[in-house]
């Protein structure tokens, strides 16, 4: 998981007054393995992607209209 990552989950769990044992519990793995997780010693985009979930946190990037144009732009070249 990269800093960002982990910082917006670190956030999300004192907003919701969680810990990591809690949020593990929630997506189904052991507090250890979602250290590691965290840690970035164990890359498991699925799981990452129910950790978000589960905290209603996103991955993708916002930004102006035009940058999203531009990225759509270059994808079709």
């Amino acid at each position: 998981m990269d800093k960002d990552t982990v910082k917006k989950v670190r956030i999300a769990l004192v907003q919701r007054e969680w810990t990591q044992s809690d949020l593990a519990r929630q997506v189904g793995i052991s507090a250890a393995y979602l250290s590691l997780v965290m840690k970035g010693h164990r890359c498991v985009p699925d799981l990452e992607v129910r950790i978000l979930e589960m905290l209603d946190l996103s991955r993708r990037t916002e930004g102006p209209p035009e940058t999203h144009k531009k990225h759509e732009s270059q994808v079709e070249s």
